[in-house]
């Protein structure tokens, strides 16, 4: 209706997941770089986790559009299914032969799938949307799934997309199968009001028009009204474009979208009273009443402050183990850059800080770092131009951790360190095959773990270059 009235060649905020008008921000740069490795690398379980409206299903069409003809693709919407239903959705998804009414023929027909498709050197991914509504059985169901191997290589890739609740799910003691499987791991993020404008600049782009349409204080409202979430913005844009219409005037100002965020607003509906009040009766106490009450009020406040005080430790304890597992889990999100060919390569810079002593670059994640620290891309680059200075040299990378947490958590973390390094360097043009990543956990301590120096220490990368 408002296109010709915008020189818009089509509608720039629908809300369906259209991969052409992705956006990649930082945020979504570092999600597309980091699983696109990990389905590359057969990393086996992934995650992507968000709350609704913040872009998963718009990143996971782009994901997919990227991948090769090597990678064998199928997709579950609803995985909120019995387990037979389950395992006929999941074959006819990837066109397996046979009618699937029992576990057992399941199993076997895609055995056969996955190891055809390993002799044909092609990986075979499944991306189960909605991952919040899998029930527990099927969870483990879909765990043991990730069982079947040829020659120590995963042949089923398993990419859960869910809600952020999700993680919550993952953090149950039953799932701490699951959760130890999963080796790349991110949350996307809600928008800044900064990348609201970069965002809706984008998508106008691409829809026809390099013209400003929106000014700085509807930018404002937008995110006072979308707090960040795409869905939001987009609702919200297409609302301001078709009341500009109306109004006939092409630019979107502050009052325009103020006014479409109060048509947008559902409301409580206020209910009427439908009867009086009765008035209150008034009755007399007896004085031995009156003592009785006072005694069980107060035996009702003896017994209340020990419920709570015993509900507060529980809550302690709970909050004290949720964190360490948070902490020691392989949820890190990620800080790689989208990966460059071959042509973005460093030129040479000399050779790497420290290589003379023991061959070796240590960098050291701060508790809070999600990804790679800024202070590491240097070094990081000086690694990547003496290696191909000198193509003969490969690299050992090891991640390590403190010794606070559980040790086979601690590994994963240090492994998922590592392998974002060797994604880094992958990305500079380097042999990932000339790489090898290792997850060494809490071993080799440079320092006691007994303070808080001496942890920050032992929390490392270190890259090591050697002669095959």
């Amino acid at each position: 209706m408002y296109l010709a009235h915008y020189n818009l060649k089509r509608k720039p905020f629908q809300i369906s997941a259209d991969p052409r008008f992705l956006w990649l921000g930082e945020g979504y740069k570092e999600a597309f770089a980091t699983l696109k490795y990990g389905i590359q690398d057969s990393r086996g379980f992934l995650l992507l986790t968000g709350d609704a409206g913040t872009g998963k299903t718009t990143l996971i069409n782009a994901l997919r559009n990227s991948l090769t003809r090597d990678v064998v693709v199928a997709s579950i919407a609803d995985p909120s299914l019995g387990k037979i239903d389950f395992f006929r959705i999941v074959s006819n998804a990837f066109n397996l032969n046979g009618d699937h009414t029992s576990k057992g023929s399941f199993i076997l027909n895609l055995t056969r799938f996955l190891e055809s498709a390993y002799t044909n050197n092609k990986k075979v991914l499944l991306i189960i949307d909605e991952s919040q509504r899998l029930t527990q059985a099927l969870l483990e169901e879909i765990r043991l799934l990730s069982n079947i191997e040829k020659q120590h290589t995963k042949l089923l890739n398993i990419f859960f997309v869910g809600q952020s609740e999700f993680n919550e799910v993952l953090l149950r003691h039953e799932n701490s199968a699951v959760r130890q499987r999963i080796t790349i791991s991110y949350s996307i993020e809600a928008l800044t009001e900064g990348e609201i404008k970069k965002y809706i600049q984008h998508r106008l782009s691409v829809a026809g028009t390099e013209r400003i349409i929106f000014s700085p204080g509807a930018i404002r409202e937008i995110y006072n009204f979308s707090q960040g979430y795409p869905r939001l913005i987009n609702i919200i844009c297409d609302h301001a474009l078709l009341t500009g219409y109306v109004k006939g005037t092409r630019s979107i100002n502050s009052k325009i979208v103020k006014e479409c965020g109060r048509e947008l607003t559902i409301e409580a509906p206020k209910h009427k009273k439908r009867f009086k009040k009765k008035p209150k009766r008034t009755r007399k106490i007896s004085w031995g009443k009156m003592v009785g009450y006072a005694a069980l009020t107060a035996i009702y406040l003896i017994v209340a402050a020990f419920l709570f005080y015993s509900v507060k430790q529980n809550r302690e304890k709970f909050e004290s183990l949720q964190s360490e597992i948070s902490r020691n889990q392989a949820k890190v999100v990620s800080k790689v850059p989208l990966q460059a060919d071959t042509r973005a390569a460093p030129k040479a810079a000399g050779p790497p800080t420290n290589l003379n002593k023991d061959d070796r670059i240590i960098y050291i994640p701060k508790r809070d770092q999600k990804g790679l620290p800024r202070s590491a891309f240097h070094k990081l680059d000086q690694a990547a131009a003496y290696l191909l200075q000198n193509p003969q040299k490969h690299l050992v990378v090891e991640g390590h951790t403190d010794s606070m947490g559980i040790v086979s958590d601690n590994k994963l973390i240090s492994e998922f360190w590592a392998n974002l390094v060797k994604a880094y360097l992958a990305g500079k043009g380097i042999d990932p095959a000339k790489i090898q990543a290792i997850g060494r956990g809490p071993e080799n301590p440079l320092q006691k773990n007994d303070n808080e120096q001496g942890r920050r220490t032992n929390r490392r990368v270190e890259l090591k270059f050697v002669n095959p």
